[in-house]
């Protein structure tokens, strides 16, 4: 049986709390913001249930991005500024 979704029965933008008998330990305790409520199915994110932050290696991986060493500056390359001894 298919259950027909409307703008009037969706509930894409609210909340859901779990109940505290909640025994999912997925959902337990969980507040979750419903992206998206249709037809086929529900998309929600998990308000209070923060993800570790990846390293930057993680992130490059992710994207399959490859690192590149930084340029090595040659010899003999100038400085400005103030040398030692300068008043």
């Amino acid at each position: 049986m298919r259950v027909m979704i409307d703008a009037d029965t969706s509930l894409t933008g609210q909340l859901l709390i779990a109940m505290p008998a909640m025994e999912d330990e997925r959902f337990a305790q969980s507040v979750i913001l419903l992206c998206a409520h249709t037809e086929e199915g529900a998309m929600g994110i998990v308000l209070n249930d923060p993800l570790p932050k990846p390293s930057f290696d993680s992130l490059l991986e992710q994207l399959e991005v490859t690192p590149v060493p930084p340029a090595q500056h040659p010899a003999g390359v100038q400085s400005y500024g103030r040398r030692p001894g300068d008043v």
